[in-house]
């Protein structure tokens, strides 16, 4: 579908959905964690985010 995307650091997207499915559970990225160190550079902002996944289903 994208040839021309390059892997991050060897996560390929294909293995890691088929790994998630597999096991019924959902992708947590060890190289971008869901907190608040992956959102800000000195500190959080005064106001409250919330981080929110997406999904993809199979349209056969």
């Amino acid at each position: 579908m994208f040839s021309s995307a390059v892997p991050y650091r060897n996560q390929h997207y294909s293995e890691l959905r088929k790994d998630c499915v597999n096991s019924k559970s959902l992708f947590e990225d060890a190289e971008f964690p869901a907190n608040d160190s992956s959102l800000y550079f000195r500190r959080s902002p005064l106001l409250l985010l919330e981080r929110k996944c997406t999904f993809t289903t199979d349209r056969t």
